[in-house]
């Protein structure tokens, strides 16, 4: 995965359209994802109540779809 002049190969532009994906279809079921720096993690959280609906993942998918189940 590279990016050339600022534009992501086909590889990288994959991951960074995965990444959207899964955070916006979070957004739409009333949650958001938050990315952890210290753990390199991703979380998924409540929007109103902002409880916690998933553990600690390496990708934002993978919360959103432990927040589902």
């Amino acid at each position: 995965m590279r990016c050339y002049y600022g534009c992501p190969d086909s590889q990288l532009q994959a991951v960074i359209d995965a990444r959207t994906s899964a955070l916006s279809d979070a957004r739409k079921l009333g949650m958001h994802i938050v990315y952890f720096p210290m753990e390199e993690k991703w979380m998924a959280f409540d929007l109103d109540p902002h409880r916690e609906r998933s553990g600690f993942h390496d990708h934002p998918r993978q919360a959103l779809e432990e927040a589902t189940r």
